[in-house]
C-alpha cells in the first residue's frame, strides 16, 4: 500500500533515514501502474548492504510539483538507459 505525503513528510523520512546512517535516493515516475497520478517520486534507503523501498511517494501532477517536494541539497541524476522507462530522474 502506497501513503501519500506531503514536502514535510519527505523531508521528516529524509531526515529520519539519513540520520540513521542511510543513503537516501529520491526516484521520479511518471505513469506508474499502481500510482494513480500522473508523476511521483518514490524514496529508496540503503542501508549496509541492504536497500528499502518506501511506502511513502510524492505526488503530482505535473514533474515540476513532484520536484519542488523532494528535500532540498539533492543532486539530480539523469535517467540511464538501462532504467526501467517509468522513471525520469534520480535525485540523491
Amino acid at each position: 500500500m502506497n501513503y501519500v505525503i506531503t514536502a514535510a513528510g519527505a523531508r521528516a523520512l529524509h531526515e529520519a533515514a539519513r540520520s540513521e546512517g542511510s543513503l537516501v535516493i529520491w526516484t521520479v515516475m511518471r505513469e506508474t501502474a499502481d500510482i494513480q497520478h500522473p508523476f511521483c517520486a518514490r524514496a529508496h534507503i540503503v542501508r549496509g548492504d541492504k536497500s528499502l523501498i518506501s511506502h511513502e511517494v510524492l505526488v503530482g501532477q505535473t514533474i515540476d510539483e513532484v520536484r519542488a517536494m523532494i528535500p532540498p541539497g539533492l543532486h539530480k541524476l539523469a535517467r540511464a538507459p538501462v532504467d526501467d522507462t517509468v522513471i525520469v530522474e534520480t535525485w540523491m
